[in-house]
């Protein structure tokens, strides 16, 4: 015999709501009857011999059920006008909350599919790159790149040539890829402080972004780089010992 499990929470919110459900329903219940129940309710009271004597009455039983009436009358109409102002409000702090969550919505979908650009520089061989990343999951259209040479170590010369020719380029970057702008006429392999920095606008889908390089990152560029050149060329001399052993056995 298979006893199944009973999930004890699932147990739990179904209770829960069949008491829910039996109070709601009590509730109609008793209204209903409240309400069914009045006019007799209304004509016991009328019809009953009042103790209080006669020249302290005030009207006679029609009088009073001409007050009762209008009273409860009174009294629904003002409960109406409460329930609806209440719902009114109700439904004005949903409308706010939806439209604070469209925004946060809107925000959020915006910042993902927005264009973001990166820039660094890094070494090739013997040459300094501009690297322009595209870190985003869109392709970034009409990329202007702007260069100005605030620093002593490039030839003015290479580097005007340079910037004439990026004035009239437009680049395509397509998501997580990059973009290399060889920078001609200085040495990335010098030892030594290289003082200023290396100015690049981005403009880019009516925004513009500006980043000021430095070309000490260059000496750091250069330093990781050769240690991955020594691990490669480690990594190569062990698998040669390892087959050179393998053929000896």
């Amino acid at each position: 015999m298979v006893i199944e499990e009973i999930d004890l929470f699932v147990l739990f919110d179904e209770i829960v709501n069949i008491k829910e459900m039996k109070k709601k329903n009590l509730f109609w219940l008793v209204s209903l009857l409240f309400v069914i129940s009045l006019p007799f309710i209304l004509n016991f009271v009328l019809t009953t011999p009042s103790p209080i004597p006669e020249k302290w009455r005030l009207g006679k039983p029609e009088d009073w059920l001409n007050f009762w009436a209008i009273y409860v009358g009174s009294l629904c109409t003002f409960l109406m006008s409460l329930i609806a102002y209440k719902t009114l409000k109700q439904n004005e702090k949903l409308v706010e909350q939806n439209d604070l969550q469209l925004k946060e919505i809107k925000r959020q979908w915006e910042e993902q599919n927005s264009v973001k650009l990166s820039c660094s520089l890094a070494v090739r061989s013997s040459e300094l790159l501009i690297e322009i990343t595209n870190t985003s999951p869109v392709p970034a259209h009409n990329v202007k790149v702007v260069l100005e040479n605030n620093t002593t170590e490039i030839d003015d010369d290479l580097f005007q040539d340079l910037c004439e020719n990026l004035n009239n380029m437009r680049f395509e970057i397509i998501p997580f890829e990059k973009k290399q702008i060889p920078i001609r006429g200085i040495q990335p392999y010098i030892d030594g402080n290289y003082g200023g920095t290396l100015k690049v606008t981005l403009s880019y889908d009516n925004k513009q972004e500006i980043f000021n390089l430095s070309p000490k990152e260059i000496n750091v560029t250069k330093w990781q780089s050769s240690i991955s050149e020594l691990c490669m060329k480690l990594d190569d001399i062990k698998s040669s010992i390892d087959k050179f052993s393998h053929n000896i056995r």
